[in-house]
C-alpha cells in the first residue's frame, strides 16, 4: 500500500512539472494551470512531511540538512551560475540587452550576495522562484512541530491555527502591498497549502474506483468553472479572493490525485511519469534553457532575426508551437540532466582510480 501510494505521489509530482513547463509556454490553457499547479508541490511536501523527521534535535538537524541539499543549494548554484554568465548570456543573445545590463564585478558581488540571501532569481532559472518560499515553509513547518511535540500532542490542530494565522498576516500584506524580504509574502499564504498537504496524508482515504470518477470529474468541472470566475498567480501575490485560492488548489490536488491514480495503473505511462516525478528539478531549472533552442529552431525555420532567440519566456505562441516547447522542456531537460550524471560518474570513476 505505502509502495503504492508513493509511486502515486511520484505521478502527481510529475504531472505537476510537466503543468509547470506548459504554463510557462503561453499555451492555451496557462489561466486554468495556474490555478492550482504550483499549489500542488507545497501540499505535496506537507503530504511527504514525518513528525520522526523533527522528533528531537539530532533528527531536525539533519532534517534541515536534507531540506538545505534538495532546496537551497540547486537554486542557489543555478542562479549563481547563471548570474556569472549573465554577460555571456547578453553577447549570445539569450538576454534582451534591452531589459538587460552588462555585470561590472561589483554587480556580480551584490548579485551573488542577494541570491544568497533568497532575494534574487535569475530569469534564465526564473522558475525557481519558488523553492526559496518552498524551502523556509518546509524549514519553519518542521522547527514548529519540533517544537510542539515537546509539549503537547494536539500538534495538528495548532499547526492548522498557525496556519490560517499567517494566511491572515499574507492577506494583510497584498492588501498593504508590503513586501517581506528574503522569504516572500507567499511564506505567509503558501503555509497553510502545506499544512493542508499533510492533512490530506492524514486521511489515509482509501476510495473504490466509481468514487474516485465521480470526484476527478467533479472537480475538474468546478475548475473549469472557477477558471472562468477568478485568476491565480502567486509569484505576482494575485488572488482573485483568498477562499477562492485555497478552494482552486483543494479541487486542483483532487483532480490530480484522481488522474494520477489512473495513471498510476497503466504500465509505461506509470513509469514515465514516475520517472519525471523523480527528477523534477532538472527540469525547473533548465526548462527556460531548452526554450532557447526552440526559439532558435523557430527563427531557423521562419527565417527571422536571431536577436529575438532572446525573447522570453518563448518566442512563439499560438498554432501548436506550445506543444513543442513543453516536450523539449521536459525531456530536453531530462536527457540534460542524464548527460550530466553521466559526465560526473565518469570523473568519480577518474578519482577512485
Amino acid at each position: 500500500m505505502d509502495k503504492r501510494r508513493n509511486i502515486q505521489m511520484d505521478i502527481i509530482r510529475g504531472i505537476g512539472m510537466i503543468l509547470i513547463v506548459l504554463a510557462h509556454t503561453g499555451s492555451p490553457f496557462d489561466h486554468f494551470v495556474y490555478l492550482f499547479h504550483l499549489a500542488l508541490f507545497f501540499m505535496l511536501s506537507g503530504y511527504f512531511f514525518k513528525v520522526d523527521n523533527v522528533k528531537d534535535n539530532n533528527s531536525l538537524k539533519n532534517f534541515i540538512l536534507k531540506k538545505i541539499k534538495r532546496l537551497y543549494l540547486p537554486y542557489i548554484i543555478a542562479n549563481i551560475i547563471c548570474i556569472l554568465l549573465n554577460n555571456i548570456f547578453i553577447k549570445n543573445n539569450l538576454y534582451s540587452a534591452i531589459s538587460h545590463n552588462y555585470f561590472t564585478i561589483k554587480d556580480f558581488t551584490y548579485q551573488i550576495i542577494m541570491t544568497l540571501l533568497f532575494s534574487n532569481t535569475t530569469e534564465m532559472v526564473g522558475a525557481t522562484w519558488f523553492l526559496p518560499i518552498l524551502f523556509s515553509i518546509t524549514i519553519v513547518y518542521g522547527i514548529i512541530e519540533s517544537l510542539l511535540n515537546k509539549f503537547t500532542k494536539k500538534s495538528n490542530l495548532i499547526q492548522l491555527f498557525i496556519s490560517i494565522v499567517f494566511f491572515y498576516i499574507g492577506k494583510f500584506l497584498i492588501s498593504n502591498e508590503i513586501e517581506v524580504l528574503f522569504i516572500g509574502v507567499q511564506f505567509f499564504t503558501c503555509y497553510i497549502l502545506f499544512d493542508i498537504g499533510r492533512k490530506f496524508k492524514l486521511l489515509k482515504l482509501e476510495l473504490n474506483k466509481i468514487i474516485k470518477c465521480i470526484l476527478l470529474i467533479l472537480s475538474f468541472v468546478m475548475l473549469l468553472i472557477l477558471n472562468k470566475i477568478g485568476t491565480i498567480e502567486l509569484s505576482l501575490n494575485i488572488y482573485t479572493r483568498f477562499r477562492f485560492f485555497i478552494a482552486v488548489s483543494v479541487l486542483g490536488w483532487i483532480f490530480i490525485y484522481e488522474i494520477s491514480y489512473f495513471i498510476s495503473k497503466i504500465n509505461v505511462l506509470n513509469r514515465i511519469f514516475e520517472y519525471i516525478g523523480k527528477n523534477t528539478m532538472p527540469i525547473v531549472i533548465l526548462h527556460f534553457i531548452v526554450f532557447k533552442f526552440v526559439n532558435l529552431l523557430g527563427i531557423i525555420i521562419t527565417k527571422g532575426d536571431i536577436s529575438l532567440m532572446s525573447t522570453f519566456p518563448v518566442l512563439f505562441k499560438g498554432s501548436t508551437w506550445w506543444i513543442m516547447y513543453t516536450i523539449f522542456g521536459v525531456l530536453v531537460s531530462l536527457l540534460l540532466n542524464e548527460i550530466l550524471k553521466l559526465i560526473k560518474s565518469k570523473i568519480y570513476i577518474k578519482q577512485c582510480n
